[in-house]
């Protein structure tokens, strides 16, 4: 694998959000080269996989990285009452998406580098990437799309999201669902247990405010024993648990800083309320490689963090703020009168 000393715009990180980026600055004719740490970006997915219907169309998805449609969303509320959200919307098989990202950006001229880590920093504008040695290479500007615990903001200073803790298992479904369903717990503070159907099996996870791992799998296995009472899964399957942490309280302050841009997880861009997370981050990015293009076009790279900034702020931040409000209100409520503060958050009549 062939490192290139020098290149216009340098993304780290071959999820979503910078695959994006990548495509986006790719497209636009400037020298760029993603980075990835795995072999296979993507994989093992760290997903719940579920995303609005829309996403299909924007992105122009093949059939087979849908897994499953689905037509509405159930809440279960702590008293047990239900409340269906008709959204359609679309079970991901997210290793296939992120392969058929991953080929865009290849398409697009851009150098992807797997299984290679971004170190640090040696000066500005350049960085060290680990492969089978440790390469300098120079870059105009650097687009950090490697997840809640970005290094690259580490590295430069900057603010990391404020996280919660996920884990999730694939279940074989005992009796297949339509839908997908979210279940809320008085102790899941602040979170809630998923059931996403795909076909004969689920995605079955939970994600709240807790600090370790330890709790988070007494909690999975409340879920699962619900779910099993249920008649929904069969109790003795599971393949495939992971834990990660994902963006809790909106995005970090600054996510722009002269020659370095933020996007998706880096940036905390997942809703507050619900988790999502993939349309966001695909949209950022596609911003952030499109800014940092623009930027290097016109010879003004210095200022492409705060330029990517401003238009973020300009096409989202009066989204995320609301969101932000509802999450803040939610979170005082939650010893209160939880039914009617999780509806209110979701946008939902009591």
């Amino acid at each position: 694998m062939r490192i290139p000393e020098s290149v216009d715009v340098l993304v780290i990180g071959a999820g979503p959000a910078g695959c994006a980026a990548a495509i986006a600055a790719g497209s636009r004719g400037v020298r760029t080269m993603l980075v990835d740490r795995k072999t296979r970006p993507g994989v093992p997915v760290r997903c719940g996989e579920y995303v609005p219907l829309l996403l299909r169309g924007e992105w122009n998805l093949p059939d087979e990285a849908a897994a499953r449609r689905t037509e509405s969303l159930f809440l279960t509320l702590p008293d047990g009452s239900e409340r269906e959200i008709r959204a359609p919307g679309i079970v991901l098989n997210r290793d296939i998406m992120n392969d058929v990202l991953v080929k865009r950006a290849e398409d697009s001229y851009v150098v992807l580098c797997r299984g290679c880590k971004f170190m640090n920093f040696e000066e500005p504008g350049i960085a060290l990437i680990r492969s089978d040695r440790e390469y300098r290479v120079r870059c105009r500007i650097i687009i950090a799309a490697d997840g809640a615990r970005s290094r690259v903001a580490r590295c430069s200073g900057l603010e990391l999201p404020v996280s919660y803790m996920a884990m999730q298992e694939v279940v074989e479904m005992e009796n297949p669902v339509e839908s997908a369903r979210i279940y809320f717990y008085s102790r899941m503070r602040m979170g809630y247990g998923w059931l996403f159907p795909k076909g004969n099996h689920a995605n079955m996870g939970v994600a709240a405010d807790f600090k370790s791992a330890g709790p988070m799998r007494n909690s999975l296995a409340m879920f699962k024993d619900h779910m099993s009472r249920l008649k929904l899964i069969n109790p003795s399957s599971r393949s495939g648990r992971i834990a990660g942490l994902v963006p809790a309280h909106g995005p970090v302050e600054i996510m722009g800083r002269d020659n370095i841009l933020l996007a998706g997880d880096a940036a905390g861009q997942v809703d507050p309320v619900t988790g999502a997370g993939i349309m966001h981050a695909l949209r950022s990015g596609d911003l952030a490689g499109t800014v940092a293009a623009d930027s290097v076009n016109s010879g003004n790279e210095n200022q492409a963090g705060q330029i990517y900034e401003k238009k973020w702020k300009k096409l989202c931040g009066g989204y995320f703020e609301r969101a932000v409000k509802r999450r803040t209100e939610l979170d005082k409520s939650w010893n209160e009168d939880l039914n009617n503060a999780i509806l209110k958050a979701w946008k939902l009549k009591a």
